[in-house]
C-alpha cells in the first residue's frame, strides 16, 4: 500500500514552498475564511490607517482588508519566497497602485521602523512563530 503525501505535508505550512506550496496557499485562503472574519471583526478597522498583515501567506487578509481601508497603506510581510509572490499576484492592483506592498521578513526581525503601523494581525501563523512569546 502505498502513503500518499497531503499537499500539506509537501508544501510546508511553516514556510511554503515549490508548487506544492503555491497549491497550499491557494487552499488556505478559502479555508481561513471564516477565522479570518472572525478576526477581522475585532480589528475595528478605520479608513486610512496604516496595518501589517504578518505571515501574510496566500494574500487573501490583505485583499479584504483593503476593502475595508480604502485610503489606507497595507503592507504584508512573510518569510516565504512563494508566499510573498502569491500575495502579490493576487494584490496585483493594490500592489501596482502602491496602496499595499509585501515583503521577505522574519518575525523574529521585522524590516519596519517603530510606531510604523496603526495596527498589526495575524491570521493562522503565530504558531509558526520561532518564539511565539
Amino acid at each position: 500500500m502505498e502513503n500518499k503525501v497531503s499537499i500539506t505535508e509537501l508544501g510546508d505550512p511553516s514556510k511554503p514552498h515549490g508548487e506544492a506550496g503555491a497549491e497550499m496557499l491557494k487552499e488556505m485562503n478559502e479555508h481561513h475564511s471564516s477565522v479570518t472574519t472572525w478576526a477581522l471583526g475585532f480589528l475595528d478597522v478605520k479608513n486610512g490607517e496604516s496595518i501589517l498583515d504578518i505571515g501574510c501567506g496566500g494574500g487573501e487578509t490583505l485583499r479584504r482588508l483593503s476593502e475595508m481601508n480604502v485610503s489606507g497603506k497595507l503592507t504584508g510581510v512573510d518569510h516565504s519566497e512563494v508566499s510573498v509572490t502569491l500575495s502579490k499576484e493576487h494584490n496585483i492592483d493594490d500592489v501596482s497602485s502602491g496602496k499595499m506592498e509585501i515583503v521577505k521578513g522574519s518575525v523574529e526581525k521585522l524590516p519596519f521602523e517603530d510606531n510604523t503601523f496603526n495596527k498589526i494581525i495575524t491570521v493562522e501563523s503565530f504558531y509558526f512563530w520561532p518564539e511565539p512569546s
